[in-house]
């Protein structure tokens, strides 16, 4: 496998954490899980925006609490960029009351720095739900299209019903109209054989 391809199959991570030893040791516990990651860091909000607005990305892993900047903040920034962005608070200084109202607010999921080693599978059940809510997607926009394609070939075979319908009627007018002129024929010849008949009753040959 070429490097291109190792990034293509990449992780593509934006991580938003002020401490380079929390930064190094998150990257290192997510290398040696074997999964094949590529980080962006920011380290305050207008490198969170750049990155944000100018790369794309699988995941955000961001710190509760940086200087002027918290975790609420970011995830709404996220949610504003990138709505169907996983986020995952990765936090140590705040409890879990935070953490739990953070994912109230739409986090995707939060884990603790001092257990880091839950990181790896949150990230990839992040991804899995990611990949499940845009087959699901894909599914129903797929089913409504095949919904509109019905209903266009049931309003198409309606209309040729109805055309056929109006052709029968008026084909169906034509031979009534016929048959009732025939019998007007019909009868205005009996008139006048009978006509005829009762002329020669009444003139008979000497």
């Amino acid at each position: 496998m070429d490097a291109e391809d190792e990034r293509d199959q990449s992780i593509r991570i934006l991580h938003l954490e002020d401490s380079t030893m929390d930064a190094e040791l998150i990257r290192m516990r997510l290398n040696d899980s074997g999964l094949t990651v590529q980080i962006d860091w920011a380290t305050n909000k207008r490198e969170f925006s750049d990155f944000l607005g100018h790369s794309v990305y699988d995941l955000v892993l961001a710190d509760y609490r940086l200087s002027g900047f918290e975790a609420p903040e970011a995830l709404a920034l996220t949610r504003s960029l990138c709505p169907a962005l996983p986020f995952i608070a990765v936090t140590g200084a705040v409890g879990e009351e935070k953490a739990v109202e953070l994912l109230k607010l739409g986090a995707t999921d939060y884990v603790l720095k001092d257990q880091l080693a839950k990181l790896p599978l949150a990230i990839e059940r992040a991804l899995s739900e990611v990949k499940a809510l845009e087959a699901r997607r894909m599914a129903e926009e797929a089913l409504l299209r095949l919904n509109d394609e019905l209903e266009r070939r049931v309003a198409e075979r309606t209309a040729e019903l109805k055309l056929k319908n109006a052709e029968l009627e008026n084909i169906n007018k034509l031979f009534v109209g016929r048959e009732l002129r025939m019998v007007e024929l019909k009868e205005r010849i009996k008139e006048l054989e009978r006509r005829a008949f009762s002329g020669d009753s009444q003139n008979p040959r000497e």
